[in-house]
């Protein structure tokens, strides 16, 4: 499969708050996916992408919600 050629001035990766929500034990569905995220080694995997587009020089961004005790 051939390897698309991104325009590092367009393309960004943007990871909205993986952790508050999917990645840690607390998180809001991290019960309903713990066996899942482990099985399919997200965080490693997420930290490998998150290396590649450093790497190739491109942007990112992590966005992070504050834990709220709120539910809406």
């Amino acid at each position: 499969m051939p390897i698309p050629e991104l325009d590092k001035e367009t393309t960004a990766l943007l990871v909205i708050d993986p952790y508050n929500d999917f990645i840690s034990e607390g998180g809001k569905v991290w019960d309903r996916l713990k066996a899942v995220a482990e099985a399919n080694q997200c965080v490693p995997h997420m930290v490998q992408v998150l290396d590649a587009a450093r790497r190739a020089g491109s942007r990112h961004h992590l966005v992070l919600q504050p834990a709220s005790t709120t539910v809406l």
